[in-house]
């Protein structure tokens, strides 16, 4: 990841994990997080705050495409990159996994992707410096 000094960095998945890691690498490079997650992100933006980063948590479910739409209204301006990062898993076997766990997982990994792009789109389509450096 380059120089991300001014660049608006919406992040999902940002409460833990990876996309904790992103939203802290993107603070780190200068960039202004949009730490996103179904659960407080709140953590993150404050470990971001205490580095002297810049971040602000939301809560959104991406498998509500109209919720991540809103944020993008809300946000007011140009996405420079977007870390599609929300994700779950689901543990068993083909016999004993539930068909409500599979389609929760579908939604979350697949579903949620192609809404995160779609909700953003229009903000990326921007002319930026940053535009070579997009990874969707």
């Amino acid at each position: 990841m380059s120089d991300l000094s001014g660049a608006v960095v919406v992040v999902t998945g940002a409460a833990t994990g990876v996309g904790r890691a992103l939203a802290r690498a993107a603070a780190g490079r200068g960039g202004d997080v949009v730490a996103v997650d179904v659960d407080d992100p709140g953590e993150t933006t404050e470990l971001i705050a205490a580095a002297g980063g810049r971040a602000r948590a939301a809560r959104a479910d991406v498998r509500d495409l109209a919720a991540l739409q809103a944020l993008a209204e809300e946000l007011g301006g140009p996405v420079d990159l977007v870390c599609a990062n929300a994700g779950t898993g689901a543990g068993g076997t083909i016999d004993t996994i539930k068909s409500d766990d599979l389609r929760h997982l579908l939604e979350v990994n697949v579903l949620g992707v192609f809404h995160t792009a779609q909700a953003f789109l229009r903000s990326e389509e921007h002319t930026s410096e940053l535009q070579s450096h997009h990874d969707l």
